[in-house]
């Protein structure tokens, strides 16, 4: 068994709590699978996989929005999904305002929107606005959890959102964690 000191056991604690904790043994590193999204990468269980929306017809902005699917959900129909849209920034852009027009349009889309907060952070050296709420789908009544976190570049703005079907406090803290290791694993090539 490995001995630790206590400043590596404190970071290691604070980075599991923090929801930006990475593998850091070999059994554990076997868990996780690293996709490549074109000018980035994201890392995610191994239990996700990442779809072909081109023949699938799933966006009509081929080779900019990547979807994941968790293939180990209990949800056989509603599966916990992690987008990422990757999308030209065209002239100056503040990323501070990105949550709140998302809220606004999240606000006329679907029902019972709650925005838990909107907060700044830096991740990996870059800056990130993070966005958990909840909300129903209009059409089906099917209420969501979802982790919306928006960054960029000087030529993009991405946005990624962790979405999953609102279950119990555990299952929900649970999905939640998932989404945020993806987020702060997002790395530009």
């Amino acid at each position: 068994m490995k001995r630790y000191s206590l400043s590596s056991l404190l970071l290691y604690l604070f980075l599991g709590l923090s929801g930006c904790s990475t593998p850091n043994t070999e059994s554990q590193a076997s868990r996780f699978k690293i996709f490549e999204l074109g000018k980035a990468t994201l890392q995610l269980s191994s239990d996700w996989r990442l779809l072909d929306t081109t023949t699938a017809h799933v966006s009509p902005h081929e080779g900019r929005v990547y979807i994941l699917q968790n293939t180990h959900s209990p949800h056989y129909d509603y599966r916990e999904m992690f987008t990422v849209d990757f999308i030209s920034a065209r002239g100056a852009y503040s990323l501070t305002k990105m949550g709140g027009a998302y809220a606004d349009f999240l606000r006329e889309t679907v029902d019972d929107v709650q925005i838990n907060s909107i907060r700044d952070t830096i991740i990996n050296g870059r800056p990130f606005q993070v966005m958990p709420c909840s909300f129903t789908l209009k059409y089906s009544k099917i209420q969501l959890i979802s982790t919306i976190a928006f960054t960029g570049s000087r030529t993009q703005i991405v946005t990624m959102a962790g979405t999953a079907v609102k279950g119990s406090e555990a299952e929900n803290r649970k999905n939640r964690s998932v989404f945020r290791q993806a987020i702060c694993s997002f790395t530009w090539k």
